[in-house]
C-alpha cells in the first residue's frame, strides 16, 4: 500500500513536468511564429523595395530613352534647317542667274535687230545702185544693138554708137563697185537687163557677218526660261523642307505617343525633299 501511495504521489510531478515542457514548446512555437512573421514582413519589405528600385530603373531608362530621342530629333531639325537654307540659297542664285540671262537676251536681241537693220540698209542701197546699174547696162545693150544694125549701112555711125555703148558700160561698171551685198545677174533682155535677189543677198550678208553670228538671243531666252523653271522648283522644295521641320518640331514637344509618328513623318518628308532636290539639280 505504501508503494502504491508512493506511485500515486509521483504522477502529479510528472504531469507538471510535462505541462512545463508543453508550455515551453508553446512559447517556442509562438516565438517561431513571431520570427516567421518577421521574416515574412522582411520579405514583403524587400520585395516592395525591389519593385521600387525596378520602377526607378525603368523610369531612369525611360528618361534616358526620351532624352536620347529628343537629342536625335534636335540633330535632325538642325540638319533639315541647314539643307533648307542651302536650297533657298540655290533658288536665289538660280533666280539671279535667270535674271541675268533675261538681260542678256534683251541686249542680244537689240544688237541682233540693229545689225540686221544695218545689213538691210546695205541691201537697200544695193537695190538702188542695181537700178542705176541696170539703166546704164540696158542703154549700153540698146546702143550696141543700134551700132550692129548700122554697121552695114553707116560704119561711122556704128563706131560712134559703139563708143556710146562702151561709155554706158563704163558707167554701169562704176555703179557695180558700189554693190556690196550681192552681185546682180545680167540678162539679155534690154527691158530687164539685171536680176537681183534681195532676200538671198540679205541672207548671204547675215551668214558672213561675224558680229551677228555671235548673237544667239533665242538660245539665251531658252536658257533663261529653263533657269526660271528650276528656280520655281527650288522654291517649292523649300516648302517641303519647312513641312519636315514642322513635323520634327511637333515630335520634339509632343508626348511619347504621337512624337514617334511626327518624327517618322518629318524624316520621310526630309528624305523625299533631298531626293527631289537631287533630281531638280540634275534634270531641271
Amino acid at each position: 500500500m505504501a508503494e502504491e501511495g508512493g506511485g500515486v504521489s509521483e504522477r502529479p510531478g510528472a504531469e507538471g513536468e510535462t505541462g512545463k515542457i508543453e508550455g515551453e514548446a508553446r512559447i517556442v512555437e509562438a516565438e517561431a511564429g513571431k520570427i516567421e512573421g518577421d521574416v515574412g514582413k522582411v520579405e514583403d519589405e524587400a520585395e516592395a523595395e525591389a519593385q521600387h528600385l525596378e520602377a526607378e530603373v525603368r523610369s531612369e531608362q525611360s528618361g534616358l530613352d526620351s532624352d536620347r530621342f529628343r537629342t536625335w530629333v534636335a540633330i535632325l531639325i538642325a540638319g533639315v534647317s541647314i539643307l533648307g537654307a542651302m536650297v533657298a540659297w540655290r533658288g536665289a542664285l538660280v533666280a539671279n542667274t535667270a535674271g541675268q540671262q533675261d538681260q542678256t537676251y534683251i541686249q542680244e536681241l537689240a544688237e541682233q535687230r540693229q545689225e540686221i537693220a544695218l545689213l538691210t540698209s546695205r541691201v537697200d542701197e544695193d537695190v538702188r545702185q542695181v537700178g542705176t546699174y541696170a539703166e546704164h547696162l540696158g542703154a549700153a545693150q540698146v546702143v550696141q544693138a543700134q551700132a550692129d544694125a548700122a554697121q552695114a549701112t553707116d560704119p561711122n555711125l556704128a563706131n560712134q554708137l559703139r563708143l556710146e555703148a562702151q561709155s554706158e558700160r563704163t558707167l554701169a561698171a562704176e555703179r557695180l563697185r558700189f554693190i556690196t551685198a550681192g552681185l546682180p545677174q545680167i540678162t539679155n533682155d534690154p527691158k530687164n537687163p539685171v536680176k537681183y535677189n534681195r532676200d538671198a543677198a540679205l541672207k548671204d550678208l547675215e551668214q558672213r557677218d561675224g558680229n551677228l553670228q555671235k548673237l544667239h538671243p533665242d538660245a539665251t531666252l531658252t536658257a533663261a526660261k529653263k533657269l526660271h523653271g528650276k528656280s520655281q522648283y527650288l522654291v517649292a522644295l523649300v516648302t517641303l523642307f519647312v513641312a519636315s521641320l514642322f513635323f520634327l518640331t511637333l515630335a520634339q514637344f509632343t508626348g511619347k505617343g504621337p512624337q514617334r509618328i511626327f518624327a517618322r513623318a518629318g524624316t520621310a518628308v526630309a528624305i523625299v525633299s533631298i531626293l527631289v532636290w537631287i533630281l531638280v539639280e540634275v534634270f531641271a
